[in-house]
């Protein structure tokens, strides 16, 4: 799950947290604020969702908790109750990653602080079959969107974004539907390089 992945990564660089602080892939910041690191982890996915725990939560819908799926949002309060909300990300097995102004920084744990379980509008999560939906049902993908996935990976490895390409560009053959996504990054990065 690329948002996860972006979540851990962003942590593993020790990212701080500091209200109103933004910053869109592939930079790496120094500082955070919750529904900043939310957008950067689904841009850094390949998926533009607005900033602001205000903006995100009306752009989401209500879910149960049970079927919370990794890259899922959980907030603290709904917009119109006093004082400040505060979002995070599922990690899977009971565990939210969020970036707090309480630890500084990134954490991931288990905690019972979002009881509003929310899932973007529109999402649909990478490497995730729609239930009841079969494999050869999706659209196929193209050899020339897929070549078009692979010269992004490589790219973006030159241009010191990501290591291991050769990594990613097997995860992509397994799971050609990410291609997009792939791109959409490398837009970013091009754009973000001046180029």
């Amino acid at each position: 799950n690329k948002i996860l992945e972006a979540a851990l990564m962003l942590q593993s660089k020790g990212v701080k947290y500091r209200l109103g602080a933004k910053a869109v892939p592939p930079s790496i910041p120094k500082e955070l604020d919750c529904s900043g690191f939310v957008r950067y982890c689904y841009l850094y996915a390949g998926a533009n969702v607005k900033d602001g725990t205000y903006y995100q939560f009306n752009s989401s819908n209500s879910i149960k908790h049970a079927d919370l799926r990794v890259g899922d949002l959980g907030f603290m309060q709904t917009p119109d109750s006093p004082g400040t909300n505060h979002v995070g990300i599922y990690a899977g097995d009971g565990k939210w990653i969020h970036c707090n102004f309480s630890r500084n920084g990134i954490t991931l744990e288990k905690t019972n602080i979002f009881p509003y379980a929310r899932r973007f509008k529109g999402i649909s999560f990478t490497n995730k079959i729609e239930e009841g939906k079969k494999m050869e049902e999706r659209k196929p993908v193209t050899e020339k969107d897929l070549s078009y996935g692979i010269a992004a990976i490589n790219n973006l490895a030159k241009l010191k974004i990501i290591n291991s390409p050769e990594r990613h560009i097997a995860d992509l053959k397994e799971y050609p539907w990410d291609w997009k996504m792939w791109v959409v990054q490398n837009n970013i990065a091009e754009r973000v390089e001046g180029k």
